[in-house]
């Protein structure tokens, strides 16, 4: 009984996981809107210095491979633990 209940919070907890992961996948999305509506400024000597589109576009990439590795990873645990029926 105790294996039950202890299968069923990892199982809870890796959906939190994978609801976290689409979540971020979607802020990204949003995230590439804004991106691609910037348009690059000439920096004025003194001011704030911001990224350029083309940085933030090299960020947003990073960004979304690190997380497609991160997902990839996760799916490879996943399976592993269904193949083991989830048991600790």
């Amino acid at each position: 009984m105790q294996v039950a209940a202890v299968n069923a919070h990892a199982r809870k907890r890796y959906g939190e996981f994978v609801q976290a992961l689409d979540f971020a996948f979607e802020q990204l999305g949003e995230l590439k809107k804004m991106i691609d509506k910037m348009r690059p400024r000439t920096r004025v000597q003194g001011a704030w210095r911001n990224a350029t589109p083309d940085e933030l576009k090299g960020m947003y990439k990073k960004a979304c491979a690190d997380l497609e590795a991160l997902r990839a990873h996760a799916m490879q645990y996943e399976s592993e633990l269904i193949s083991r029926d989830w048991r600790v």
